[in-house]
């Protein structure tokens, strides 16, 4: 590495680090690339081995990028990494959480939709959506949930011609399969209505429901 660690602010408890900063002596910076900070930081970095990395970056009240890591170590040990990420490695600091991931290139769903005229053959269009649904099937064999779903989030890889779901910040852990609540993530509490809230927000209380009627 020809970096060296290098002054920073932080902002909305994010670190903001400049380009070659050094953490650790394991990751260089060489540029941010997400910026919702309530969903951590992302980096793309390199390793002391040259190894194109992206790195996400939380604390002890941004918790969304330990959730991912605990997920990904899950995906690993079914060896099905490559719907997703594979993790580089995993480093804590006082202040500041690390998650390093393989860098895996490739168009996201929505620029290879806009590349083909937003269209897809049969063949095409029938395998990315097989993609997608196993995406979502094995999330939720794991206990997790993935609160919305994006053209953004899905990226598809020239090599083995399937996509990938590379943007984890709307998963979550599906805590009404869990007999605990001490819930693997700190939620905020639920401000709408209670029609629309989280299952995590009513706990073991009454669930409504929400009947119309059609007059004529």
């Amino acid at each position: 590495m020809n970096g060296q660690e290098l002054p920073y602010d932080v902002i909305n408890g994010m670190p903001m680090f400049q380009k070659d900063h050094v953490i650790g002596k394991r990751y260089q910076i060489f540029e941010r690339i997400g910026w919702d900070d309530r969903v951590g930081a992302t980096y793309l970095v390199t390793a002391p081995d040259g190894k194109e990395l992206v790195l996400r970056v939380g604390n002890d009240q941004i918790l969304i990028p330990q959730l991912e890591a605990s997920f990904l170590c899950k995906i690993e040990q079914q060896n099905l990494w490559r719907f997703f990420s594979q993790v580089h490695s995993i480093y804590q600091e006082e202040k500041f959480y690390y998650l390093a991931l393989y860098f895996r290139s490739g168009p996201t769903l929505s620029q290879c939709l806009k590349y083909c005229g937003g269209k897809f053959t049969h063949g095409s269009g029938g395998r990315l959506a097989l993609d997608v649904l196993r995406i979502i099937r094995i999330t939720h064999n794991l206990g997790y949930l993935v609160r919305s779903l994006n053209l953004e989030m899905f990226h598809f890889d020239a090599c083995s011609r399937h996509l990938f779901m590379a943007d984890l910040s709307t998963v979550r852990k599906d805590t009404s399969k869990s007999n605990t609540h001490n819930h693997e993530l700190v939620m905020p509490h639920w401000c709408g209505g209670l029609i629309f809230a989280p299952m995590t927000f009513h706990d073991d209380g009454e669930l409504l429901s929400h009947k119309t009627s059609h007059k004529r």
